[in-house]
């Protein structure tokens, strides 16, 4: 089979190879392709799509469910198994890249940009013509026939889309003069999304042009009505604008029809709220607030992330959300304050900021932030309803027509973002979270690491002053790799040094290693930088938080899935799920290989904890028994390598049986193995001393081992092999 891979989402979820469709497979199938292509090409967690598959009622074994679907998706959509998988295996995950030749709503995207072009370009009739196409593209309701509260979700978020798109058409369709062909249109839409209050302006201005003013009187009552009936509001301004223009007969009706349907548009003199039993909402909607706190003056790096996150949140035809995750005090929030500081002219009609306090004692009530933000538009506390569901609606009410961009810090939970969101093609948001809210759909994630160490220089330079450093280069690089290039260890070092101008950076590097090793008391300042971290951990349950404390405990430079199944003495299926909890949570950072590392100032909480849990005991006996899985590794590795005749003796001298350790099938892995776990075995060997019972002769055979490995593979840096063991 042959030809190129087309998917479409807009409908039934199918897929197409050179025209021929391919079969998927059951609907679980079906779901986790629709998963990996909703995502377009970022990265999705292998229990992220057991949460698509079930949602909160999972399988234990949900995990390897997900990998066979995989595989079998695989199967179906792979052509030829000399080329790249086209689902590809990330970091315990999956990635599914699209374009707008191969997926259809990245092609609805693009045709609802060429439309934007063109309004300003050719004008009305060509961006029409670009809507009605990208109209033509959903078949039926978005991911029919996949199962789920996440599909469910999905198909909420995409027909929001699409309604959007088709306003702007019917608007563009008005323009033009079609107004019998959009007021049957409309119609339909309205009964089917009767609290939509865009649908009844167009239908209002349908109608009217079409000379039916009395048909468009009645379109605003039986909003007003249904508004009232089902929230208890009144209805928005745009809506009440249109209203009032039809009452005057007022000739921009009929002259420029457009300028009606742009947001922001001024209130006309004889505008004023509607007398009768409704709340009077709308005082001041002149108001722009500007909430964002300020920008950081020494913000470093991150160029490539503040262009990315920027291009998304300037998507049009869509309400762009996006997410940043990452280690505590790895600078979440001063990045979304500097794109959201660049981004400010984009979204003219206001910028919102709110702490929402998800790590804290006491998380922020939606229904307290909702006041704080109607409050910044005007309106008065009076007017202001009492229950969360009311302010709400009130508060996409507010937005509807508006360009506001809203940045919500450290939420608790998806419950307390659904009802901050923006609603309405225009706005945006950006939030920051210690982890991905999966539940929550439609928003963009980026992962936040640590800076590089030239960006850990350059911050450093400009905390502490650029010709202060240059005197100690050598001690300055060894300092921001001692911070691990964390953001916040950098400035807790260099607001050290800035305080205390008489001392050198070679004494800040000493001090600071002490109280990482724990070999001092830690200043104040590293206690304030741990209880961001501090506050992750208590949000996890027993096990997993001591599986934090012992996987630190060997020093290792990365971990295997199958070595940390030895520490922790887990099954490597339960292994793998506690792998995946830390990493969810960015206490561990994975590689593309499948190994998972520590950022080192995390490490040193680790084995400080470890301490003030009292588990010494667990962690030694955690590096006993990988010394004993690695030596048992190390003798089968060496006895399959062709290595000089006295391998054997070698081997023989370790004092440990094959069957303790990894079986590898030919030269090339075991060599693989010792090439890749070199830097780790001796780490291990070095603490075996330390850890080692009176009663345990199988510890003497490290010396041989180290003497082995300490001159194996010398001229071979490590990380040169493509393929891992282990």
């Amino acid at each position: 089979m042959s030809g190129s891979l087309s998917f479409e989402v807009l409908g039934p979820v199918r897929a197409w190879r050179g025209g021929r469709e391919l079969e998927l497979g059951t609907p679980q199938q079906r779901a986790i392709l629709a998963a990996l292509l909703l995502h377009e090409g970022t990265h999705v967690s292998a229990h992220g799509l057991v949460e698509v598959v079930w949602g909160r009622e999972a399988p234990t074994t949900g995990v390897r469910i997900v990998r066979t679907y995989v595989s079998r998706l695989r199967r179906v959509l792979e052509s030829d198994s000399g080329q790249p998988p086209v689902i590809a295996s990330v970091a315990g995950g999956y990635v599914l890249p699209v374009t707008a030749e191969t997926l259809d709503l990245v092609r609805f995207r693009w045709l609802t940009t060429q439309a934007d072009l063109a309004q300003h370009g050719s004008g009305p009739a060509g961006a029409a013509a670009l809507l009605h196409e990208a109209d033509a593209l959903f078949r039926g309701g978005p991911l029919a026939g996949v199962p789920g509260g996440w599909a469910e979700a999905q198909r909420a978020r995409l027909t929001q889309v699409r309604l959007a798109a088709v306003e702007r058409r019917l608007a563009l369709d008005l323009e033009l003069g079609r107004h019998v062909e959009v007021a049957a249109e409309v119609g339909p839409l309205v009964a089917e999304h009767p609290l939509r209050e865009r649908l009844r302006v167009l239908q209002m201005l349908a109608l009217y042009q079409a000379g039916m003013p009395a048909e468009a009187f009645a379109v605003f009552h039986d909003a007003r009505r249904t508004l009232a009936e089902e929230l208890g509001v009144e209805p928005g301004p745009a809506l009440q604008e249109i209203h009032q223009r039809v009452l005057r007969a007022d000739p921009i009706l009929r002259s420029d029809p457009a300028l009606l349907m742009q947001p922001g548009l001024p209130a006309t003199p004889a505008l004023h709220p509607p007398a009768g039993p409704g709340p009077q909402t709308v005082q001041n909607l002149s108001a722009v607030p500007a909430q964002l706190p300020p920008d950081l003056g020494d913000f470093t790096g991150r160029e490539e992330t503040v262009r990315t996150l920027s291009e998304l949140l300037t998507r049009t035809g869509e309400v762009p959300v996006v997410g940043i995750v990452g280690l505590g005090g790895v600078g979440k929030s001063a990045l979304a304050i500097r794109v959201a500081t660049m981004l400010r002219e984009q979204f003219p009609d206001g910028q919102l900021y709110a702490d929402l306090g998800g790590m804290g004692e006491q998380p922020a009530d939606p229904s307290d932030v909702l006041a704080r933000f109607l409050r910044a538009f005007g309106i008065s506390n009076e007017a202001i309803p009492e229950a969360l569901s009311e302010r709400a609606a009130l508060w996409r009410t507010i937005m509807a027509g508006r360009r506001v961009l809203v940045v919500l810090d450290d939420p608790y939970d998806s419950r307390q973002l659904r009802y901050l969101l923006p609603a309405t093609i225009g706005s945006a948001a950006i939030i920051t979270s210690w982890r991905r809210l999966l539940d929550l759909p439609g928003i963009s994630w980026t992962t936040l690491g640590v800076l590089q160490p030239a960006e850990s220089v350059t911050l450093l330079e400009r905390i502490v002053g650029a010709e202060r450093l240059r005197r100690e280069p050598e001690t300055t690089q060894r300092l921001v790799d001692l911070c691990s290039h964390h953001p916040a260890a950098l400035r807790i070092a260099g607001a050290r040094l800035a305080a205390r101008p008489d001392w050198s950076v070679a004494l800040v590097e000493g001090r600071l290693l002490g109280e990482l090793d724990g070999l001092a008391e830690p200043h104040e300042d590293c206690a304030a930088f741990y209880t961001s971290l501090m506050r992750v951990l208590r949000r996890l349950d027993s096990s997993h938080s001591s599986a934090f404390r012992l996987l630190a405990v060997p020093d290792l430079v990365d971990i295997s899935l199958a070595t940390a199944a030895v520490i922790l003495d887990r099954p490597v299926s339960e292994t793998e799920r506690i792998l995946d909890s830390l990493t969810d949570v960015h206490l561990l950072e994975p590689d593309l290989s499948g190994r998972y590392r520590y950022v080192g100032v995390v490490r040193a909480l680790a084995r400080v904890q470890l301490l003030f849990e009292g588990e010494t005991a667990s962690g030694k006996a955690a590096v006993r028994r990988l010394a004993r899985f690695y030596l048992a590794n190390a003798r089968n590795a060496i006895h399959a390598v062709d290595l000089p005749p006295e391998a054997a003796t070698l081997a023989q001298s370790m004092g440990v049986a094959v069957a303790d350790g990894l079986a590898f099938d030919d030269a090339e892995t075991a060599d693989s193995w010792l090439l890749v776990e070199r830097a780790n075995v001796l780490g291990v060997a070095a603490q075996v001393a330390d850890v080692a019972e009176p009663s345990e002769d199988t510890m003497t055979g490290w010396w041989p081992i180290q003497q082995r490995l300490t001159g194996l593979h010398r001229q071979r840096p490590r990380g040169q092999l493509t393929g891992r063991a282990a």
